[in-house]
């Protein structure tokens, strides 16, 4: 641990949240991970041990060893057995971790100075398709809001997103004008209302550009590109967003990470 380290977390205003909907395994990683990249912890430097952790921020053990695998996973910490977590940084080749509940921007695909610009299309109240009620088990022909956006790392189109928040959600898109401006976090803006995601189910494809989706990645029609398609909920079970991409792997690398998880792990 370097100096600054060893202060009281609290001082630096690094505490855990105990009214936020954002469980406190995931506020705990997202401490740590900013840590090390301020340098707080530096590169190869040994983290707090679990028990260390757990005094220190007031969680149990079980919820801090949930953090540190995620930080694992997201390739900031690295396991050395009977020695412990030791701080990294991913590879320059990080990429958006598919199976992760959180969003692109969330991801990390904005470190290593890559630089992510935002482009909202379209934002308007439209039907939905039938998969995407049937997904977000709502009756078949409703309406909701559909935000359209474009997404450039290092201003090259990288995905082409359209998200589907049915009637009870869209209030909180319609009152985020720095979501709508494409400024600011769409996911954080519906955790900031309580809606957390609590689990979600990806659907992926390798398939043809179609000649819409192409125009916008500038790429040309017909030329391989990965769709996904996924539905979001929250710990109710209740779905709150789907959502359909399509990326340019070229661009952005799909990243998938195993750990071992403890079958007592809260979520």
């Amino acid at each position: 641990m370097t100096k600054r380290e060893s202060e009281d977390p609290a001082d630096r205003g690094e505490v855990i949240r105990r009214d936020s909907p954002t469980p406190y395994h995931r506020q705990l990683t997202d401490i740590l991970e900013q840590r090390i990249l301020d340098g707080v912890i530096e590169e190869k430097s040994r983290l707090p041990s679990e028990l260390e952790l757990a005094e220190r921020f007031g969680l149990s053990r079980s919820t801090v060893r949930q953090a540190l695998q995620a930080l694992v996973a997201r390739g900031y910490a690295v396991r050395i057995v009977n020695r412990g977590h030791f701080a990294s940084t991913p590879p320059q080749e990080h990429g958006w971790m598919i199976q992760d509940r959180a969003g692109f921007l969330e991801n990390g695909i904005g470190h290593h100075n890559r630089r992510v610009t935002t482009q909202v299309l379209s934002a308007d109240e439209q039907p939905f398709p039938e998969h995407v009620c049937h997904a977000l088990r709502i009756t078949e022909g409703s309406r909701g809001l559909v935000l359209v956006r474009r997404r450039l790392l290092d201003g090259a189109p990288a995905l082409i997103g359209t998200n589907y928040h049915p009637p009870h959600v869209e209030p909180v898109i319609k009152g985020s004008a720095d979501v709508l401006s494409g400024e600011a976090s769409l996911n954080s803006a519906l955790a900031r209302e309580g809606f957390v995601a609590y689990g979600a189910q990806r659907i992926i494809h390798a398939l043809g550009a179609p000649a819409d989706i192409a125009e916008l990645l500038s790429v040309p029609e017909g030329d391989p590109l990965v769709r996904i398609r996924s539905a979001t909920w929250d710990q109710s079970t209740v779905p709150f967003d789907y959502y359909e991409t399509w990326l340019r792997t070229d661009v952005v690398p799909l990243e998938v990470a195993t750990a071992s998880v403890a079958s007592n792990q809260p979520s």
